[in-house]
């Protein structure tokens, strides 16, 4: 995502497709209550900082340099996203603010949703994450017009395994 930002005041890609986005939304990350699990970089980062408080300035202002949902608001190129409506690595609304804040044109950005993130959710939702990568190849198609690559895959943005739809 950093590096697409980067890219858009120089020569934008054609299209991006994000698989889970990470690494955004930090001010809302840090302020969720502590995880005894300590599973999410939120968490690793949250009892970084603890160790080391003397350094909780700078390591705030660095997060915001890196936050991906920063730098997403200057990505304009179409862009299919994978997002999960679990996961707890990367918590699920951290994911969306990726995504929401990309500044694409509504009809120029599509939202896949799979059940499970960075874990396993089982055959079905590992079919869907396949299947993500067949609606990805498609999209990212240059002899396709995005939009027209997109058609046959609206059925299954948020659910469903791809049975009966583009073979």
């Amino acid at each position: 995502m950093i590096a697409a930002s980067q890219l858009s005041e120089l020569d934008e890609p054609a299209r991006l497709v994000i698989g889970l986005p990470t690494m955004g939304d930090w001010p809302w990350r840090m302020s969720l209550p502590e995880n005894p699990r300590g599973m999410s970089a939120g968490e690793r980062i949250r009892r970084f900082i603890s160790d080391h408080a003397n350094l909780s300035g700078d390591i705030a202002t660095t997060l915001r340099v890196f936050d991906t949902a920063v730098h997403s608001r200057r990505i304009t190129c179409p862009v299919l996203c994978k997002l999960a409506a679990r996961d707890d690595v990367v918590p699920a609304p951290a994911a969306a603010a990726v995504f929401n804040a990309l500044g694409s044109d509504p009809g120029l950005k599509w939202r896949y949703v799979t059940h499970y993130g960075h874990f396993d959710g089982g055959l079905t939702d590992l079919r869907r994450h396949a299947l993500f990568d067949r609606v990805a190849a498609d999209f990212l198609d240059p002899s396709l017009d995005v939009s027209e690559a997109m058609a046959p895959w609206e059925a299954v943005m948020t659910n469903g395994d791809g049975r009966g739809v583009k073979q």
